[in-house]
């Protein structure tokens, strides 16, 4: 099966408003339910081992490594290596930093603590952090793995909704977002349960999905509040957040889905689907570009002149865009020779 244009569009339009979220103030209505939409995207195109046994278990830390964990490692070092040689340029370097810094990208979490505003330590992260997902995603496959060896499948999922519920509040941040993985699996779990029938949905039922799924995942929304799954923060009331932020993930997913659907053979979705395919590399170096974009705008532009953020943040999208097509030609050219470029 060839690639679903809709589906690439789903995760075009989701890594959009990543992006436009990390340049710009975004209202929580749009951004609420976005980072779910990634792994309920994934459950489409999730293919089962095909035994279970040891092989099954090397298969996914062989491809999904090198899928997931290689652009992690390549981007998150090369942003590390500039950031702390802008850092002897401007002369902010300090060796605590650096250690820091260096635990943020091994570690894959903002601090150690949790919840965040408590955290002893500072922001472990910096323009990498957005490849947490990346991280998380690897833990949700060896999860799955897990899953389709376990005979009674009720009782996996069982325990992740119980594992889900006694981290939740835990005083510490797990390496990787395993915690968050878990979250993620169970999203993947529901498209993967779903996606034939979500494929052949006519246009009639495209349409009252959109609308229902538009008017709960509203209602939830200003309901739960400010949620932000990189730090585990699933809303404002509670263990009681955890399933509402489950339910606005899968809702967010039902309206991008429908929206893509209902705008099959449209630009906007050529478009859309474009972004999609490069949603890997786009969510790995977009906040570095955008951050450092904008301290040397800083320099040129007068301190006087007031730019719109949503302005500078469509510019900010629009430079990393091209970037972005500049590094496929580029891998394109070489990648027979550099195998490594495949990947990243």
């Amino acid at each position: 099966m060839g690639r679903l244009a809709w589906l690439d569009g789903m995760k075009g339009l989701g890594i959009l408003i990543v992006m436009l979220g990390h340049f710009c103030s975004v209202p929580l209505i749009v951004k609420a339910g976005y980072m779910p939409l990634f792994f309920f995207a994934a459950g489409f195109t999730y293919k089962p081992s095909l035994s279970f046994n040891d092989k099954s278990f090397n298969d996914t830390l062989s491809k999904k490594g090198k899928r997931l964990l290689i652009p992690w490692l390549v981007y998150g070092l090369i942003i590390f290596i500039v950031e702390r040689g802008y850092d002897l340029i401007s002369h902010t370097f300090s060796w605590s930093l650096f250690i820091e810094k260096l635990t943020g990208l091994l570690y894959m979490r903002s601090s150690f603590y949790w919840p965040y505003e408590n955290a002893i330590h500072g922001n472990m992260l910096s323009t990498n952090g957005p490849m947490w997902f990346l991280c998380t995603m690897f833990c949700v496959f060896l999860y799955m793995v897990v899953y389709e060896r376990c005979q009674r499948k009720w009782v996996f999922v069982s325990g992740l909704i119980l594992l889900t519920f006694l981290t939740y509040q835990l005083p510490i941040q797990f390496p990787w977002g395993a915690e968050l993985a878990l979250t993620g699996t169970m999203t993947m779990l529901v498209a993967i349960c779903h996606k034939q029938k979500l494929v052949e949905m006519g246009g009639a039922e495209i349409t009252i999905t959109l609308v229902i799924s538009l008017i709960i995942y509203c209602l939830l929304t200003f309901y739960n509040g400010h949620s932000d799954m990189m730090f585990r923060d699933y809303g404002t009331h509670g263990f009681l957040s955890v399933p509402i932020f489950f339910m606005q993930g899968i809702l967010y997913s039902l309206i991008a889905l429908s929206v893509c659907r209902l705008s099959e053979k449209t630009y906007i979705l050529k478009a859309l689907s474009y972004v999609g395919r490069n949603s890997m590399r786009l969510l790995c170096i977009h906040l570095f570009i955008g951050e450092y974009t904008k301290i040397v705008l800083s320099k040129l532009i007068p301190a006087s002149v007031d730019w719109s953020d949503y302005l500078m943040a469509c510019v900010y999208i629009a430079l990393v865009l091209v970037i972005n097509e500049a590094l496929n030609r580029i891998f394109a050219k070489y990648q027979n020779k550099y195998t490594i470029l495949k990947w990243i």
